[in-house]
């Protein structure tokens, strides 16, 4: 443009103006934060689950650093699905430090002889503050009761009492592996005046009975004994005794 005075000329410069800049890039926003789970330790590295005797199961596991609780979980037919067995602190007489696991006998109840049991554990962290975490499980271990056996050759024999009018009746029967004893015990019949045989354990493979007045009777049975204390008494050899007046 030229100005209207002679010799003078104006410079005239253009000034662009840009829109508005959006919202979210006047604005710097950090990201947002990572939320992260907590973290899940492993459990026992392995379980072993041992048929020694019938009646019972051996289970060992791994010890897990830092664990102050082990929770031993079993499944079978017999449960109707899986119940926690037991809870052990770490400082557990039940351990081998030298072999380096911990260990529980599992006393099995009547009629477990060649059930199937699974087993698995889980360790339980303490935090500072009390609380308690698990572990994620162990793998899981399974094996198959053994049968207990009832003692073969059962039978009784009678004779005649150094007491007046009165009886001895003497019951014998076979030995059974790994049994350390055998319960005998007596089942009354309806009617008839019970045998004077007490309940009892016993580690011989016979028991007498003396005074037995005739016409007392009962079906007499005997179990084998493991480890002292277990036994399932259903599987079981009975006699029927009923002695003649």
């Amino acid at each position: 443009m030229r100005s209207s005075l002679p010799g003078t000329v104006l410079a005239v410069g253009v000034l662009t103006l840009a829109g508005p800049l959006p919202l979210d890039a006047q604005i710097t926003r950090d990201p947002p934060p990572m939320i992260q789970p907590p973290a899940v330790r492993p459990g026992p590295a392995w379980v072993k689950a041992l048929a020694v005797v019938p009646m019972r199961l051996d289970i060992q596991w791994a010890p897990v650093l830092g664990a102050g609780w082990y929770q031993l979980y079993r499944s079978s037919t017999l449960d109707g699905g899986e119940k926690l067995l037991d809870t052990k602190a770490e400082t557990t007489a039940d351990q081998d430090v030298a072999q380096g696991y911990y260990w529980h006998f599992d006393d099995l109840p009547e009629r477990s002889g060649s059930v199937a049991f699974s087993y698995r554990v889980m360790a339980l962290f303490v935090g500072t503050d009390g609380s308690k975490t698990s572990s994620l499980s162990s793998p899981v271990a399974t094996v198959k009761a053994m049968q207990p056996l009832a003692p073969p050759k059962f039978k009784y024999r009678v004779a005649v009492s150094q007491l007046m009018g009165r009886l001895r009746v003497t019951f014998d029967w076979g030995s059974v592996p790994l049994a350390t004893g055998y319960h005998i015990f007596q089942i009354p019949r309806t009617g008839v005046p019970p045998l004077p045989i007490p309940d009892e354990i016993i580690t011989q493979t016979s028991r007498t009975i003396d005074g037995v007045m005739p016409g007392q009777g009962g079906t007499v049975c005997v179990t084998s004994v493991y480890e002292g204390f277990l036994k399932d008494d259903t599987v079981r050899s009975c006699q029927l005794v009923i002695l003649s007046k």
